[in-house]
């Protein structure tokens, strides 16, 4: 079950935008949202379950993702640059419903040990010093 909404996360990114201190949404539940075009400033959402949610063109770079579950989400063109995936999971769904790829994502230097990728087409991924 989710214990906070999207209109919450938007508000602490933004004061933590004008703080300089990183958010923390470990443990969290943040699923089914739309959390789209998010910057998250290098949150910590360390075994956050974050299934379904849609981080199409959302800002992950520097984010401790460790563990999370991102399971049917949708990625296209999310920045996850230099953030640390490693035990996460990352099947992602469409908004069709159908399994995508990550299309356009950016893993650049990336954390992705023990990942799990879900088999999605990673045609276009750049994993460039992951």
């Amino acid at each position: 079950a989710n214990d906070t909404t999207a209109g919450e996360i938007t508000t602490a990114l933004f004061n933590a935008g004008k703080s300089g201190v990183a958010v923390d949404f470990s443990r969290r539940g943040l699923k089914h949202l739309d959390l789209s075009e998010l910057d998250f400033k290098g949150a910590r959402l360390v075994r956050a379950d974050v299934f379904g949610t849609d981080l199409s063109k959302a800002n992950l770079a520097r984010t401790d993702l460790t563990g999370a579950r991102l399971d049917r989400t949708v990625l296209t063109f999310a920045n996850f640059k230099g953030a640390n995936l490693e035990g996460a999971t990352l099947a992602p769904f469409g908004k069709t419903g159908f399994i995508e790829d990550l299309f356009r994502t950016e893993l650049e230097g990336a954390q992705l040990n023990g990942a799990n990728l879900g088999g999605s087409d990673l045609t276009y991924v750049s994993f460039r010093f992951a």
